[in-house]
């Protein structure tokens, strides 16, 4: 996407029912006030992105725009951590948050589509002056009537993968697994070679194919492990990385049908065996 405003379009575009929980004219019309303020373009998507946690919270609790004032601030911000994994109920990013929402309530109020309110701005002064509990653990536990989604939701689910895909690439070249990444290459292509006009035509889908293999299939012969189990048990990898290598070993098996694209980087699915719908 070439901008914000692209991102944003191309979303509504996909999946139009977003408009009735956050209007597409709304989006824009606060990001184009934003960008007149001399916001880049860095700072929009962020701003983008804490309007979609925000929408997704609403959707989940069933609590429409005009009713912001029935939203809970602490229990928003847990069940965000809980199921949004760019969430991070941390005092900075929070602050960000709240920031984000009261300017966003702020331009809404201006077209008379909420009651003026001080809430969010509220919010984030507390947890700029460190008066806030919104990023104690003591709220880990905190019961919420909200159900949680399916599983996990990622807003940059590819960036997410590129990096960790960048990661265990550097971690299994290490001369330690030369004999299991020359093994695994072998098991998978088997003893028949290619021409030289063939590799270079097969060339990246053998290593997409390859990858997929050796990560999820293969079993390294010091401990019986697949890579991908063994990468997680080691625990080499940033700490906000760990929900999604913990997913992907734990992944099952399943046929996916692909319902919406509402953007570049989002998929609306649908489980084929089970019927469950997947972002």
């Amino acid at each position: 996407m070439k901008n914000v405003y692209d991102a944003v379009r191309s979303f509504y575009e996909q999946d139009p029912a977003w408009n009735d929980i956050i209007r597409y004219d709304w989006v824009e019309g606060f990001l184009r006030r934003k960008a007149w303020q001399r916001a880049d373009d860095k700072k929009l998507r962020a701003m983008w992105q804490h309007i979609l946690m925000m929408g997704l919270y609403l959707a989940y609790a069933d609590i429409s725009v005009s009713e912001e004032h029935l939203i809970d601030h602490e229990e928003m911000a847990v069940w965000l951590e809980r199921n949004v994994a760019e969430f991070k109920r941390d005092r900075t990013p929070m602050q960000k948050f709240f920031t984000t929402l009261a300017d966003f309530h702020e331009y809404l109020a201006s077209r008379s589509v909420v009651k003026p309110t001080s809430a969010f701005i509220n919010t984030a002064d507390e947890l700029a002056e460190g008066r806030s509990l919104l990023a104690s653990r003591t709220l880990d536990n905190l019961p919420s009537p909200i159900p949680d989604a399916p599983m996990p939701i990622y807003l940059k689910l590819d960036e997410h993968l590129q990096e960790l895909l960048l990661l265990l690439n550097k971690f299994y070249q290490k001369g330690e697994f030369l004999a299991d990444f020359e093994r695994a290459v072998f098991l998978y292509h088997g003893i028949m070679g290619w021409d030289e006009e063939d590799l270079e035509n097969r060339r990246q889908d053998f290593w997409l194919g390859f990858w997929d293999y050796f990560l999820f299939d293969y079993r390294l012969l010091a401990n019986d492990k697949t890579p991908l189990k063994n990468f997680c048990d080691i625990g080499d990898y940033p700490g906000e990385m760990s929900p999604l290598i913990k997913d992907l070993v734990n992944a099952r098996f399943a046929v996916f049908f692909v319902r919406h694209t509402p953007s570049d980087e989002w998929l609306e699915c649908e489980d084929l065996l089970t019927g469950d719908i997947f972002f």
